[in-house]
């Protein structure tokens, strides 16, 4: 999920608030993000990290529907303009994982050739939080190789999963190999765009961009898979194709754009605010995703999501 920005960009803190009781909060390890959503991290804000009290839930339950993001502690004097790599890095406001991008430092070819960078990047991470790693697993040349993906789980107890954007062969030998391991690795796929395919294959999760809008949807077809339902699924991810069709059209680049403007239609956030370079989608494209998400069957409320996965 994005922060949600003013006109002036800013963050909007009471709009992204009300929106993490729908979907959840995942705050980016760069710097200038967690700048942005200080605010959110603070005591105050943390039970908004929390699924309503109207749900019933136990407050310290972790229930697969509720993805709770990655926030830091209180920030305090001594922070400065540190990152997210300090010992203040820990377990606070409902944090039950941190998600580790892998960084441009090591593209150019080094993260193929020098399988020791990452091993570095990765032991950096793990001494300064005790929060459990999920390594994100691009499709390009930030790609880790298998074996060094291998050696990670293996050397880092930390690392209990891999958000996998990897296409379709490289994806199914990951869940052959990583939960297989001695101490299995989960794979956590983000490839939107085929979700039903990816589950098949068995997947053991899935951790997408996409659950601002389409959560309920993700978690009643991952349900469906898991019972073996594929009729349930079939129909599910009939629905969800209108949906990641809208989002991930050409340019790639602008599916968080879209899918903000997904959320003004559905009545969850006031208005779709990006920063440069990014730009206000046409009028013609903003329609184009009504009519997705109308077609999709997707309510503000997730009541016909719900229903079809019954």
């Amino acid at each position: 999920m994005c922060c949600r920005l003013d006109a002036r960009i800013g963050a909007e803190i009471d709009m992204t608030r009300r929106h993490v009781l729908c979907t959840a909060l995942v705050i980016s390890s760069t710097a200038g993000f967690q700048r942005l959503t200080r605010p959110l991290c603070s005591t105050a804000s943390r039970p908004a990290l929390r699924p309503p009290a109207a749900r019933g839930d136990d407050a310290d339950a972790k229930p697969l529907e509720y993805y709770k993001g990655m926030v830091t502690s209180k920030p305090s004097a001594d922070d400065g303009e540190k990152d997210m790599l300090t010992p203040t890095l820990k377990l606070a406001g409902g944090a039950s994982a941190l998600l580790c991008f892998p960084p441009h430092s090591m593209g150019m070819g080094g993260i193929r050739h020098r399988p020791e960078m990452a091993m570095a990047h990765f032991r950096t991470v793990a001494d300064a939080t005790d929060l459990p790693l999920i390594v994100f697993q691009y499709g390009d040349e930030l790609a880790y190789s298998l074996d060094t993906l291998v050696g990670l789980a293996e050397e880092i107890p930390s690392i209990k999963a891999v958000k996998d954007w990897s296409p379709p062969q490289a994806h199914a030998r990951h869940i052959q190999a990583l939960q297989n391991l001695s101490r299995p690795v989960n794979i956590l796929s983000t490839n939107s765009s085929w979700l039903m395919s990816s589950l098949v294959m068995g997947a053991n999760g899935l951790l997408s961009g996409a659950g601002s809008v389409i959560a309920d949807m993700q978690v009643a077809l991952f349900r469906a898979v898991q019972a073996d339902d594929l009729a349930t699924a079939r129909a599910i991810a009939n629905r969800m194709w209108y949906a990641t069709e809208a989002f991930y059209a050409d340019p790639f680049g602008d599916m968080h754009n879209r899918m903000k403007e997904a959320l003004v239609h559905l009545g969850r956030q006031d208005r779709a605010v990006v920063r440069p370079p990014l730009v206000k989608l046409s009028d013609v494209e903003v329609a184009r995703i009504g009519e997705a998400i109308t077609a999709a069957g997707l309510t503000a409320e997730g009541f016909e999501l719900r229903q079809a996965a019954e």
